[in-house]
């Protein structure tokens, strides 16, 4: 339990805080709310103990936490019961590891390490972090880094958090999770209390909220009583919207590029690369008209800040070309044109005045333009005054201030609306409204959706602009290795040790060679150095075998963790983005693909690194004994490497579209054999033979060019790099007659150089296998990059009630369904009826959450399905569709999918009731028989009463039936229906059918026309709809219709 009692604050002279009275007891959810500077924040320093302990100031009152007065406490004794959460994150880290940050506190306080594991394990219980484990604090985005803080507070074991505008700097995504975050957290009956100004994300999490006003709890609400303040209240009060407000007319960049050249900001390429990272943005063909308010919109992390900063010239290391009024405006010109009001605004005040702080960047002083902008930004009182000395939102209109008098033309705001209450917000609003002209564009990168509606007039998504760059492979996959990295360590060491070993037996050979030259060659010194060659290629056999062993086992280790990372990825991306690619596609990539990669981890990097090593280490040696042969041996491998490079160059351009014949082709052979009973029933043989062999000729023709294209430079590579002994043993000749070179220092030479062109082959064989492998690294993090479900770990109860709430879909930027709301009640069977393609089945896919919405919700028993646990919201849903799939074993087997744990009465109940019971007893192996891949070894009706039976034995309280019976005969129907029956009994049951004599009975019947939903009701009801009676009089017609078969 948390108490204030009657405490007042002040800062020379300045009460901020007066008579504040507050008991907040355990496991309660408190919000603290008002305007900007009303003493939100110093209210949380109370609690956590910054005030009186660290904090200088007049105080005065008592502050109780669990009966501590944390007056007479020490500090850290404080922070042994409350965690703070900050605006910003990064005043919280001591530590640049992300899990020596977690457990900082833990280990700070004496906590044992088995114990410090346990908290660590239990954290990840509830949150699925894992992914920021072992990471740089450095390379987080702003929503992990505040994702880490709430989790370290957790770790932590206090009772009471305390988090001060925690969602300030936030995207939409990271500020829901935070939201799951803490309602986890207080559901674990830990005290939260959150000082905040948007408050649409903690709506459902609030017992309780204070409105703070001039340094007095001025008003308290009940949770009820504050949700449904009013607009004009809610105004009147200074507070944001309670609901979330959602961007208006976003449509990525569109009014953009309808404008003329001259009074236009021309975008002909920005491009970035981010450091110590595999992404970048790549802008191309954008045209902005003068006068625009553009906001910058997209996910933390997602480049918003490059692109302004590349935009206005200041950006290092990015490509720019910019055209202002049809003229190419440099780097250079862009930084004198451009201005940028940050975020932190501290960094841009220089002056000892804001008189001379607002005229600084002005050329010739205006003193009439200088005092109406001082005016209308409210800023006369203060021109003499430091600008330091002023509050955050004065700073703020003093940098506005400077830029409405540079008169740049390009303008920026970085988060101008961060932490600010509703009134400030407005204001922000209508300044930058009021710095808008029509010889300049303006850019706002903003998560605030509430301003930026009030204030932008376009958007730029940055998703379409962000990229994933083709290099740091190296770093990619020690990223996929993990544990493995050890091994490949210990490779190298064994590798290189194996190279070493071969050098040896060439230098035993040398001296052998030399003593006879010499003729001092004896039986001694021929076993003596016989011997060492001997023992130089034992070791080398066993140092290359141990170091294989090694290489392969970080190989297949590497492997298997990436077949993890891209399964996992396929599980986590939409279900329908997933099963709109072949499964053969999804086989090559995660089994072909990958496996082609071992060639790279097993072979060229762990040999390749040692080979490389060993070849600078011979050239070192030959540098030794003549640096004339030396310089001579490096001529091949400069030529050698020059040709290469120009090769690899080469195929670069190239690769893209070998891959692409090459898909091409294991697709058009996939195709061919999946549909080959098609092609010879419809006699089709010779048109479809036509598209395999076609796409095989373009791969061959392809294949053949490129590599024509090629030999050339290949021919000379391989000749001229490795013949590093062709070069040295002509002119090591002539010195050897000159009398400047002794034979021995020839031969050793020659054989120094025999050695390393073997090591030179390896090299090139190896690189061209590095340009193969970076390519195929790209194609498949490409392949699997999708944005994630959102889902939640909330959990269905008992309630099963279905709302769809305004919801709008669609497939690449097509619209599908559009702003669609009904409500199924539990228990209800329902249809949806309509024309093919009107988006019947896309509503009941959405459902199962196998996409997100674009707009609105769904909800199940009132929870957001986003909110949802994925594997929980499919325990509830059974689903049976006309193109049902079994899995390659028993019939029991695949029955029991639906649950695996169910008795043997309970099977063979489920199986009586789907019908399938007396037909699997005929079958020799009964309910052991194998189905077949697919299930080819049944008939569709037994198939579709095995996926009955399934569904039946799952008992999910919500059933799906889509078109279950569109492909079966009469008798089979029958049987189908009557299991349908019993599946159905209790449930509540979704039904998408064409043949409409089964929805005669449904209690609701949703008619779905072109995405919309344009009429709900009783059949009898919907007979009086246009639309409606057109389908039902073709069902009539259709019923009625036979052949006119006549005896001849």
């Amino acid at each position: 339990m948390l108490e204030i009692k009657n405490v007042s604050v002040g800062y020379r002279d300045k009460k901020i805080l007066e008579g504040i009275n507050l008991s907040v007891q355990a496991g309660e959810f408190l919000l603290i709310c008002g305007k900007s500077g009303s003493g939100k924040t110093t209210i949380t320093k109370l609690i956590n103990g910054i005030i009186p302990h660290y904090d200088e100031c007049e105080f005065s009152g008592e502050v109780f936490v669990d009966g501590v007065d944390t007056k007479t406490s020490e500090f850290y004794e404080v922070s042994k019961m409350v965690s703070s959460v900050f605006q910003n994150p990064k005043t919280h880290f001591f530590n640049v590891n992300t899990t020596m940050e977690l457990l900082f506190y833990l280990e700070n306080i004496g906590c044992p390490k088995d114990k410090m594991k346990l908290r660590l394990k239990e954290m990840l219980r509830l949150f699925p972090i894992s992914h920021l484990l072992d990471r740089s604090i450095f390379n987080l985005s702003g929503g992990e880094k505040q994702i880490l803080c709430i989790a370290a507070c957790y770790i932590s074991g206090n009772d009471i958090i305390v988090l001060d505008e925690p969602s300030s700097n936030l995207d939409s995504e990271y500020t829901q999770i935070i939201s799951e975050m803490l309602k986890v957290l207080n559901e674990k009956n830990i005290t939260i209390i959150v000082s905040e100004h948007r408050l649409h994300y903690l709506k459902d999490l609030i017992d309780r909220a204070i409105y703070v006003k001039d340094g007095k709890i001025d008003r308290e609400f009940s949770k009820e009583e504050f949700l449904s303040l009013t607009y004009e209240q809610r105004l009147q009060l200074g507070l944001r919207s309670i609901e979330k407000e959602e961007l208006k007319n976003v449509n990525g960049d569109a009014d953009v590029n309808n404008s003329n050249p001259k009074d236009s900001i021309k975008i002909d390429n920005i491009h970035c690369d981010f450091a110590k990272s595999n992404r970048g943005i790549d802008l191309k063909d954008l045209e902005i008209p003068l006068g625009s308010i553009v906001g910058i919109i997209g996910r933390n992390g997602i480049g918003k800040s490059t692109f302004v900063h590349s935009l206005i010239g200041v950006q290092p290391k990015s490509k720019v070309n910019v055209l202002l009024n049809n003229q190419v405006y440099s780097k250079k010109h862009l930084v004198k044109n451009s201005s940028l009001v940050m975020q932190d605004v501290n960094h841009q005040l220089f002056s000892d005045s804001v008189i001379n702080q607002v005229t600084l960047g002005m050329k010739e002083i205006d003193e009439k333009a200088v005092d109406d902008v001082l005016n209308t930004l409210d800023l006369t009182e203060f021109k003499e005054e430091h600008p330091m000395s002023l509050s955050g939102g004065q700073k703020q209109r003093v940098v506005v201030a400077s830029t409405i008098l540079e008169n740049r033309k390009i303008i920026c705001f970085d988060e101008p609306t961060s932490g600010m209450d509703f009134a400030n917000m407005v204001r922000i609003s209508e300044i930058i409204k009021s710095v808008s002209k029509p010889d300049n564009v303006i850019f706002i990168i903003s998560h605030d959706t509430e301003f930026l509606n009030r204030t932008a007039d376009t958007f730029l998504d940055m998703k379409k602009f962000s990229f994933r760059t083709e290099g740091n492979m190296i770093q990619r996959l020690f990223n996929y290795a993990k544990d493995a990295k050890k091994y490949f360590k210990s490779s190298l060491a064994f590798l290189f040790m194996s190279t070493i070993s071969w050098i040896c037996s060439f230098i035993g050979a040398y001296f052998m060679i030399n003593s006879f030259l010499h003729s001092t060659i004896n039986s001694d010194l021929f076993i003596k150095y016989s011997t060492w060659i001997l023992i130089s290629i034992v070791l080398f056999s066993y140092f290359r075998s141990i170091g294989l062993k090694h290489s392969h086992i970080f190989a297949y280790s590497t492997l298997g963790e990436m077949r993890k990372e891209f399964s996992n990825k396929m599980v986590k991306n939409p279900l329908g983005k997933t099963l709109s690619e072949p499964a053969g596609n999804y086989r090559q990539k995660i089994v072909d693909s990958i496996e082609q990669i071992e060639l790279l981890l097993a072979h060229a990097f762990p040999e390749g690194i040692p080979y490389a090593m060993s070849t600078v280490l011979i050239i070192g040696c030959i540098f030794v004994v003549d640096y004339r042969l030396a310089l001579l041996s490096l001529i091949p491998l400069i030529i050698g490497l020059l040709f290469m490079m120009r090769l690899f160059k080469h195929s670069v351009k190239k690769m893209q579209k070998y891959y692409e014949s090459s898909k091409n082709m294991s697709s058009n052979i996939v195709e061919y054999i999946s549909g080959i009973e098609v092609i010879k029933i419809f006699n089709q043989k010779d048109n479809s033979y036509k598209k395999l062999v076609d796409s095989v000729y373009n791969y061959r023709d392809y294949t053949l060019g490129w590599f024509r294209e090629s030999w050339n430079i290949m021919a000379i590579v391989g000749a001229v790099a490795p013949t590093m002994s062709l070069f040295v043993i002509p002119f090591g000749v002539l010195m050897l007659k000159n009398g400047s070179l002794s034979l021995e220092n020839l031969i050793f030479v020659s054989i120094l150089c025999f050695s390393a062109s073997m090591a030179i082959s390896k090299l090139q064989f190896f690189m061209g296998v590095i340009a193969q492998i970076n390519k195929k690294m790209d194609d498949l993090e490409k392949d699997f990059e999708s944005t994630e479900l959102k889902c939640g770990n909330e959990k269905l109860s008992d309630k099963f009630d279905i709302e769809y709430k305004g919801i709008s879909f669609g497939y690449n930027d097509v619209e599908v369904i559009k702003d669609c709301s009904f409500s199924i009640k539990q228990s209800e069977k329902v249809a949806f009826v309509g024309e093919s393609g009107s988006g019947k089945s896309t509503l009941v896919k959405l459902l199962m959450h196998y996409y997100d919405v674009n707009d609105g919700e769904i909800l199940i028993g009132n929870k957001p399905i986003t909110n949802l646990d994925l594997e929980n919201l499919m325990e509830n849903i059974s689903y049976v569709s006309q193109d049902n799939f079994l899995f390659d074993m028993s019939i029991k087997d695949n029955i029991l999918v639906g649950n695996p744990k169910a008795t043997e009465e309970e099977f063979l109940e489920a199986c009586k009731a789907a019908n399938i019971h007396d037909v699997v007893l005929n079958f020799d192996d009964g309910y052991d028989t194998q189905v077949g891949v697919g299930g080819n070894k049944l008939s569709g009706g037994e198939m579709q009463r095995i996926c009955i039976a399934r569904a039946i034995i799952k008992n999910a309280p919500i059933v799906i039936l889509d078109e279950a019976t569109s492909f079966t005969d009469p008798e089979n129907e029958y049987y189908i229906n009557e299991a349908l029956d019993k599946l159905c009994t209790g449930k509540t049951v979704i039904v998408i059918a064409h043949k409409l004599s089964r929805i005669v009975d449904m209690d609701k019947v949703i008619l779905v026309d072109d995405g919309k939903v344009i009429a709900v009701g009783t059949h009898d009801e919907l007979l009086e709809n246009e639309v409606y009676n057109k389908l039902w009089n073709r069902f009539v017609v259709a019923k009625k219709f036979k052949f006119d078969v006549k005896e001849v």
